[in-house]
């Protein structure tokens, strides 16, 4: 027969009683306070994520315009349409906008916001800087029409 002593005892209850108050908001404080200052590297990394997304799309559109002008054998045109959206349409003719996500503008654009794919497959030069919050990429075509996104 084994013998408890008030010590082993005590102890036992101690641990079935499970987290006090204190302890559980003590864990709470300290959790939050990670999450406050993690938040704004996972806000940049959201944004980061976001503009890269938006690059692609619109880089997407500009090669639509490239292809297009080829298989139809006529040129297209992307333009700018205010700050968050742009038309891709044949050269003689229009389209409805297109818009970037909700979040995301156009910086900076070359060739006053322009660019057009002739039937031959070159383009002319052009340069759009995409933002969002502080972050900023640059999609770019070249003659050839090549569009790529730094």
């Amino acid at each position: 027969m084994e013998r408890r002593t008030t010590c082993d005892a005590g102890a036992e209850r101690r641990a079935e009683r499970g987290t006090s108050l204190v302890e559980t908001v003590l864990v709470l404080a300290v959790a939050s306070i990670l999450a406050g200052a993690a938040w704004p590297r996972v806000a940049d990394l959201l944004d980061t994520v976001e503009l890269r997304s938006a690059c692609v799309r619109f880089a997407s559109a500009l090669a639509r315009g490239r292809v297009a002008a080829l298989t139809e054998g006529r040129s297209w045109r992307l333009r700018l349409d205010g700050s968050s959206h742009f038309v891709l349409a044949p050269l003689d003719g229009d389209a409805s906008p297109e818009a970037l996500p909700a979040r995301v503008f156009f910086a900076a654009a070359t060739s006053g916001g322009d660019v057009r794919f002739f039937s031959s497959g070159l383009a002319d030069n052009a340069s759009f800087t995409l933002g969002v919050g502080d972050a900023r990429r640059r999609v770019v075509v070249n003659q050839r029409g090549r569009v790529t996104v730094e």
